[in-house]
């Protein structure tokens, strides 16, 4: 279970029994997510009607900063934390 910026739980195996999943893996130490997170929330709007979830996932190891970009660039799309590296190791 990875828990959001959004403040939910998200539960992989759960969410892949019911709907797609497109997990975008991502980490700060490279500034190519300014470029890379908004292309991913444009394909979660397109397919907002569809049975899929989209999702980026960082490792955690620069909380303030995803945050500061996420709500500054007004982004519409979630991201999970990985606090203890068991998804982005």
């Amino acid at each position: 279970v990875l828990h959001t910026l959004a403040g939910r739980e998200f539960d992989l195996s759960a969410e892949l029994k019911k709907r797609v999943v497109v997990l975008h893996f991502f980490t700060t130490f490279y500034r190519t997510y300014e470029r890379s997170i908004p292309i991913h929330a444009a394909l979660a709007a397109e397919y907002n009607d569809k049975p899929v979830t989209f999702l980026c996932v960082q490792n955690a190891k620069s909380l303030y900063a995803i945050r500061l970009f996420m709500e500054t660039a007004a982004k519409r799309v979630d991201v999970a934390m990985d606090f203890n590296g068991f998804v982005t190791t």
